[in-house]
C-alpha cells in the first residue's frame, strides 16, 4: 500500500467532519436568527373572561351538577368537561374548580381533610386550614390560605362527591403580591358557596 493512500484515508475523515461541523454551525446560525430574542417575546394574550361574578355550573363523571358562585369579579375563561378555569379580571389570580364522584362511605369532614392532604403532599399542615360545615350540614369544606387549596366533600342523597379549587398566582409578581389576602378570602368565599345537586 503506498504511503499516498494511507494520508488519503485518514485526510477524507478529516475533511468529512469539517464539513459536518459547517454544516450544524449553519443551522444553528439559522435557528438562532428565526427564534426571536428572550427579551423581544411577544407575550400569548390572555383568554376572555365571561360569566363575570356569575353563578356557573360543571358536572362531574356520575352526573352531579355543581353550582359555583363566583367571587365578585371573577369569571370563566374555560370549561373542560368536569373543570373550570377561572380568572379574575385583575389577572393577578387564576383558579381551577374540579368536580368527581366520591367512591367511600367515610364522614364529609374526615373525607375533606384526608383529599387536601393528598393534594397538598408535604405542603400540608392542617394547623392553619379554615374549615367548616357547608351545604346545609351534608358537606364540610376545608381550606389551606397560603396554598390557595380547598376540598369541599358532599353526601346528599345516595350520591357523595369531591370538589376542589386550586387558585394560581399570576405572573405579575406586584400584582399578585398587593392582593394575597383579598384572593385567599375570595377563593375561600367561591369554596363555601359550591353547591353540590
Amino acid at each position: 500500500m503506498s504511503t499516498s493512500s494511507l494520508v488519503r484515508g485518514p485526510l477524507a475523515i478529516l475533511l468529512a467532519g469539517v464539513c459536518v461541523t459547517a454544516a450544524l454551525g449553519a443551522l444553528a446560525a439559522i435557528d438562532d436568527v428565526a427564534r426571536p430574542p428572550a427579551h423581544h417575546a411577544v407575550p400569548t394574550p390572555a383568554p376572555p373572561v365571561r360569566d363575570v361574578g356569575a353563578v356557573v355550573s360543571l358536572r362531574s363523571r356520575d352526573g352531579a351538577r355543581v353550582a359555583v358562585d363566583l367571587p365578585n369579579g371573577w369569571g370563566v375563561t374555560r370549561r373542560d368537561r368536569d373543570l373550570l378555569f377561572l380568572a379574575a379580571p385583575s389577572r393577578c389570580h387564576t383558579a381551577t374548580v374540579k368536580a368527581f364522584p366520591d367512591e367511600t362511605r367515610e364522614s364529609v369532614d374526615h373525607r375533606a381533610r384526608q383529599m387536601l392532604g393528598y393534594v397538598a403532599g408535604a405542603d400540608f399542615d392542617a394547623g392553619r386550614l379554615w374549615s367548616g360545615t357547608v351545604a346545609g350540614g351534608r358537606g364540610f369544606a376545608v381550606y389551606d390560605p397560603e396554598l390557595l387549596l380547598g376540598v369541599e366533600a358532599v353526601h346528599r342523597g345516595a350520591r357523595r362527591s369531591i370538589v376542589l379549587v386550586h387558585g394560581m398566582p399570576g405572573a405579575d409578581e406586584r400584582c399578585a403580591a398587593a392582593s394575597g389576602r383579598e384572593v385567599q378570602m375570595e377563593l375561600s368565599r367561591l369554596l363555601e358557596g359550591v353547591r353540590v345537586g
